[in-house]
């Protein structure tokens, strides 16, 4: 059986409106659910990688699957000191230790809006930079990540539901990953 997981990050944003990032791909530190074996470092691709191989990848020698789902209310900003879901997906067979972002972040000064690119957080989990049109500091810090397991879905409850607006003309269809 898959288990979800939900993503959750926390900042201090110091002059930063912001934190966001753009697609990327996952680090994964995990553990298997049947022989205990640790599992370094799994790398889950982008979306755009796993919508090219229909959202499923199998990793024979583990009986390893697993699959990323974007939530509608998944925000990629990062807003100071306040948990923001960032990601969801689900894995079988495997339970997980630490997930790592493997991307480039872009933070958004606080007065001017200056944008700050690239901003590498994996190796470090701090930034500083100096926003020149303000003239003051900006820093990232005190980032936290936090791993929520999400219940299954209740027996009989259907994973894809399609429903149709009468008013509108228009086809809903909700998916439940």
């Amino acid at each position: 059986m898959s288990i979800k997981f939900r993503l959750q990050m926390r900042a201090n944003l110091v002059n930063i409106n912001y934190l966001s990032f753009e697609e990327c791909s996952w680090v994964l530190k995990t553990e298997c659910t049947a022989c205990e074996k640790e599992i370094e470092y799994v790398v889950i691709p982008s979306v755009s990688e796993i919508k090219s191989n229909k959202n499923l990848h199998t990793i024979h020698m583990y009986n390893f699957e697993y699959g990323y789902g974007i939530d509608e209310e998944i925000d990629n900003k990062v807003v100071n000191d306040t948990y923001k879901k960032i990601a969801s997906f689900y894995v079988n067979g495997l339970e997980v230790k630490e997930i790592v972002p493997k991307n480039l972040w872009h933070a958004i000064g606080e007065e001017t809006e200056t944008l700050f690119n690239n901003i590498d957080l994996m190796s470090s989990k701090d930034w500083a930079d100096y926003d020149e049109k303000a003239q003051r500091p900006v820093e990232i810090n005190d980032l936290l990540f936090k791993i929520i397991k999400v219940p299954p879905t209740p027996p009989g409850m259907p994973l894809h539901t399609t429903f149709q607006n009468k008013n509108d003309n228009i086809t809903y269809k909700t998916t439940i990953i």
